[in-house]
């Protein structure tokens, strides 16, 4: 009963509004019966107006009015819900670290990804000490800090350093091994498989080669001289140990620890074996671990850039990522590191805006061969621009077709379809006809299923496309004309 009230004062306000427009307007359409020989204007067949249309209108509304108090607290209710999981993923910060042992708290937590999805219900506690690994700056308690193992695995075994009892898997605990140098090859004993030496006291003070290596360091197990290239002179007495073009005593430094942590994965990287696969940098052909050799990475002849490509500092040998430099190209879009934050795209995305369009193609303009290029002139350079032709679609929406075969792809194309009507004048997502094409790309806008041909025989007349969709089987020979021209018959 309410619902019926409700309805029927909306109808009523409805109807006598439409009257006092309608007799404001003049848009000069006649409707003559031929059986009955009668003629309306254009007010007159807004008056005569069936209501059937208007009152299934009211009677919606009365429903909606109604139930719109309830309705809205379901909206509300379920919005509140999604911005607390929101909030409460984003307080499980990426990369926290309670420890500051290098390894992020939710690799120490045994979860599958920084979210804390599938994380154990017991948190990890792999020494067994009482202190959960994420809270515990040493998990494995060998008395040498998680920060300095770090997740390398030197022995192959599938346990990290920082949680392996033996790292270099020699037969011997970290603990008893711990991080000197007993041999003094610049790799610490707990990473170092053959860390002690028979050798006599007098070949640690010797160095033949003068390479930076004592002549007991690069002596065999047994203190037996070895010649790791095959090139006839055993390594005290060659200044290139492994033959790979690089002398020994540019591939040493004089510190077991000298290195680098990256805080968001924990890995260490110790310069004297910068791939942690056990073997120092003077006696491995791919120092860095990059499926590289050491030879190919080695090209002084080019200066800087034949042997630090990127110009991060890093030699390209001891680099196990060439491309992270300001002179590299990490997300290989075409545009170094350097220059990307210059002009505040992302170096690590190859599409900063998302667009579907690599920043290199969209920084040069691939269209129109200029620099930093701003099809639309808003200020906003392509490459971070996701609406290129500023007609308020977005580029990955316009895609890189030609509707309209004019040379000029749908992205940068301010009438993909040229039909005369700017894309801007189409919303992005209306589609008239409900063919499944958004009207900017609709070619034919008439052949869906619900294309309104009274709002095309009525463009400038909201009243007499009201009419004409209650009107459009009445029975009997009709004429509709505009101002003298025949517009319809029937």
């Amino acid at each position: 009963m309410k619902n019926t009230s409700l309805a029927t004062l909306i109808c009523s306000i409805a109807f006598f509004s439409s009257m006092g427009f309608a007799g404001n307007e003049d848009t000069g359409y006649e409707v003559r019966y031929a059986k009955t020989k009668s003629v309306y204007n254009s007010r007159e067949v807004i008056i005569r107006a069936n209501l059937h249309w208007l009152w299934g209108f009211a009677l919606l509304l009365s429903r909606i009015i109604n139930r719109g108090i309830l309705a809205m607290k379901f909206i509300l209710l379920n919005l509140l819900a999604a911005m607390l999981l929101m909030f409460s993923i984003a307080a499980l910060a990426v990369g926290d670290d309670s420890d500051g042992d290098g390894i992020p708290d939710w690799v120490e937590l045994g979860c599958i990804d920084y979210l804390m999805n599938d994380c154990p219900a017991v948190q990890p506690d792999s020494d067994s000490d009482g202190t959960p690994d994420y809270q515990d700056a040493d998990d494995d308690n060998d008395n040498i800090p998680t920060i300095l193992e770090g997740d390398a695995d030197a022995d192959g075994d599938g346990v990290p350093n920082y949680l392996d009892e033996d790292s270099d898997g020699d037969g011997k605990s970290d603990l008893d091994e711990g991080d000197g140098d007993n041999d003094g090859d610049y790799v610490v004993n707990f990473l170092d498989s053959r860390d002690d030496s028979p050798c006599p006291e007098e070949l640690f003070h010797l160095d033949s080669d003068g390479d930076g290596l004592s002549d007991a360091a690069e002596m065999d197990e047994d203190c037996f001289d070895q010649d790791t290239d095959g090139d006839g002179i055993p390594n005290r007495y060659d200044g290139d140990d492994d033959g790979d073009g690089i002398l020994t005593s540019q591939e040493i430094i004089n510190d077991g620890y000298y290195g680098s942590i990256n805080l968001a994965t924990g890995e260490v990287t110790l310069v004297n074996d910068v791939d942690g696969d056990g073997i120092p940098n003077y006696l491995d052909l791919d120092s860095d671990g990059d499926g590289k050799s050491d030879a190919d990475e080695w090209n002084p002849s080019q200066g800087t850039h034949g042997t630090d490509s990127d110009f991060d500092g890093i030699l390209n040998f001891l680099d196990p990522e060439d491309h992270d430099g300001p002179h590299g190209d990490w997300d290989m879009d075409g545009l170094s590191n350097g220059l990307e934050e210059s002009i505040g795209s992302d170096p690590l995305s190859s599409d900063t805006d998302g667009d579907g369009h690599p920043d290199g193609e969209e920084y040069r303009g691939e269209y129109s061969g200029s620099v930093l290029h701003d099809s639309d002139k808003d200020g906003i350079p392509d490459l971070l621009d996701a609406d290129d032709d500023g007609d308020g679609i977005p580029t990955l929406d316009e895609g890189s077709g030609d509707l309209d075969g004019d040379g000029i792809p749908n992205y940068l194309d301010l009438d993909s379809d040229g039909d005369g009507i700017p894309d801007s004048e189409d919303l992005p997502t209306s589609d008239d006809d409900c063919d499944g094409i958004p009207n900017w790309g609709d070619t034919d806008p008439t052949d869906g299923p619900c294309w309104d041909r009274c709002e095309h025989l009525f463009p400038d007349s909201i009243w007499m496309q009201a009419w004409c969709r209650n009107n459009l089987n009445f029975t009997g020979t009709g004429v509709i004309t505009n101002r003298g021209k025949k517009l319809f018959q029937k």
